[in-house]
């Protein structure tokens, strides 16, 4: 408490924090906090859910531990503050919010520094905490999505283009996501026929062996972890490898001419 000796204010209590959080939240378009009548007061979109871990099998094998961390699905709880002028509207207000977190896997997005960040979300929970003195204002509705996706990614690629590369080539990514992110490289044969085509990333080959010629369009994609020719899938012969935050080395290897664009997204944690 204050006391005060010969008019001198010895404790003087710290000022209460007005900084508010920007957060901007839309669900299919539609506004999760329109700045009125639907507030959005509380959210655990930065926490970073279940992890599991892969292990060896025993524990004196290769001297034990954790081989790697996997991210499961995501759950973002909002907390809403809902009001309208009458009882009314109140209640259409209810309802209107019922339907429209109502959609399945559709895109949820949080604007952070002014930069939309998505993630593909189902409402699982709506609880609007209503007691019988809430005629015209609910100040704690919990709104809970649940994301297949555990990172969030930014709404458009990144991509790199290059036309007319005859044998091999090589350049560098500097991957500025915080979580990994598996490109798709997208080729088509201009002219000439083979029998391969290589993609390496951080050293790490992926080849297949299969018959080329001019306009074929070849598609490493590592969101789906396939190889396709003309949409039809082919064998390959390592496993996709992701983008690391910081530099990452890719090239392209085939003994004809040919042009190529890299695409990912970038992600966060």
């Amino acid at each position: 408490m204050d006391n005060t000796i010969n008019s001198i204010l010895l404790w003087t209590a710290p000022k209460i924090q007005k900084d508010v959080v920007d957060w901007i939240f839309t669900f299919n378009g539609w506004n999760l906090d329109n700045g009125s009548n639907i507030r959005v007061v509380q959210s655990n979109h930065d926490d970073i859910w279940t992890i599991d871990f892969d292990t060896y099998d025993t524990p004196l094998q290769d001297g034990g531990g954790v081989l790697g961390k996997y991210y499961r699905k995501k759950q973002i709880q909002l907390i809403l503050s809902v009001k309208a002028d009458t009882p009314d509207a109140f209640n259409d207000l209810i309802d209107e919010i019922k339907y429209q977190t109502s959609k399945t896997e559709w895109k949820l997005k949080i604007i952070i520094n002014w930069i939309v960040r998505e993630r593909t979300a189902t409402c699982t929970s709506l609880k609007f905490n209503r007691k019988n003195y809430n005629v015209t204002r609910v100040p704690n509705v919990a709104l809970t999505f649940t994301c297949v996706n555990p990172h969030s990614q930014l709404e458009d690629p990144e991509s790199a283009n290059f036309i007319s590369q005859t044998w091999s080539f090589q350049s560098s990514v500097i991957y500025q996501g915080r979580a990994e992110t598996y490109p798709k490289l997208f080729v088509t044969m201009d002219s000439g026929s083979s029998t391969w085509m290589r993609f390496e990333l951080n050293w790490y080959v992926i080849e297949i062996n299969t018959s080329l010629t001019a306009g074929d369009i070849i598609i490493f994609d590592g969101e789906t972890k396939s190889v396709t020719v003309n949409d039809v899938q082919v064998v390959y012969s390592w496993p996709f490898t992701p983008l690391n935050y910081g530099e990452n080395i890719y090239s392209v290897h085939n003994d004809w001419n040919y042009s190529w664009s890299l695409s990912y997204f970038i992600k966060y944690l």
